[in-house]
């Protein structure tokens, strides 16, 4: 006695598992299509999944802000802090100077995760905009 896959023209099957955010979005994704193309009731989940999994166009986004140069400051900023902690564990202060060092660098960070923020989401609408 046969299987289920007996006689089947598709007997591949794979389980693929999702976080509930990213069923959320596949499922408006869903949801958006057989609505607005009119499929309806009669449209299948499986067809349209395996057409955007075999047809689909994958986009893999670069941010052009170079990760070097965050790890450099990062660095900075722990070497900073590493003195600052020495020296007022062995002298009980810390001068304003060493102070508004370690908030500039921490400055240029932020400025620098502001910038790969806004790389990023520029790329992903252009991403957007393409499909």
């Amino acid at each position: 006695m046969g299987g289920w896959l007996e006689g089947r023209r598709r007997n591949v099957c794979r389980k693929i598992m999702f976080t509930r955010e990213e069923w959320e979005r596949v499922e408006a994704r869903w949801d958006a299509w057989r609505w607005t193309d009119l499929h309806g009731e009669s449209a299948r989940f499986s067809d349209w999944a395996r057409r955007k999994l075999t047809d689909g166009k994958i986009t893999q986004l670069v941010v052009m802000t170079d990760p070097a140069a965050i790890r450099s400051e990062l660095a900075a900023i722990g070497n900073n802090v590493n003195q600052i902690a020495r020296t007022a564990n062995t002298y009980h202060t810390v001068s304003e100077a060493r102070i508004r060092e370690v908030l500039a660098a921490q400055r240029r960070i932020e400025d620098l995760f502001q910038t790969m923020s806004d790389d990023y989401h520029k790329r992903l609408d252009e991403t957007e905009e393409e499909r």
